[in-house]
């Protein structure tokens, strides 16, 4: 079904100013870093059109650093639940769903930044490449959080 649009879209995105990242990240095409070759190759994005998302491949990647936790932002829990498939027996503890479905009923879901602390402990957030140092604050989360680089 995508093939006819491949080559137009090559050509457009060959008129685009492509860099190397500068913050490493997942690759859905190949489910593992991205190269700094694939990131500014066209045809590397008109691949990304046509081939099937590696999310499984990408999670296990990411889940191989036994410090890195799972957050899904925004509402629902999809991606958190087959995050957890991916991830095996530590999955339940290494991720969490920032908000709760439009099923939930108010209250049913207590959600990532209103657990009042109780439970949280300190949490560390680590922004992979990141310079950034300063504190992180989350309305409503009496947790020490402290964004390290």
């Amino acid at each position: 079904m995508l093939e006819p649009v491949l080559a137009p879209f090559t050509a457009i995105v060959e008129k685009v100013a492509l860099s190397p990242p500068t913050l490493p990240y997942i690759s859905n095409v190949t489910g593992d870093w991205i190269s700094s070759q694939q990131a500014v190759s066209p045809a590397y994005y008109a691949q990304h059109l046509r081939q099937t998302v590696q999310f499984e491949a990408g999670i296990r990647v990411l889940a191989r650093d036994p410090m890195l936790h799972f957050l899904e932002v925004g509402p629902g829990n999809t991606l958190t639940s087959l995050a957890r498939l991916c991830i095996g027996p530590d999955g339940m503890r290494r991720t969490s769903a920032s908000l709760g479905t439009a099923r939930d009923k108010p209250g049913e879901v207590e959600g990532f930044t209103r657990n009042g602390g109780s439970d949280c402990g300190s949490l560390v957030c680590r922004w992979i490449g990141s310079a950034c140092t300063a504190p992180l604050s989350l309305s409503g989360c009496r947790c020490d959080i402290s964004v390290r680089a």
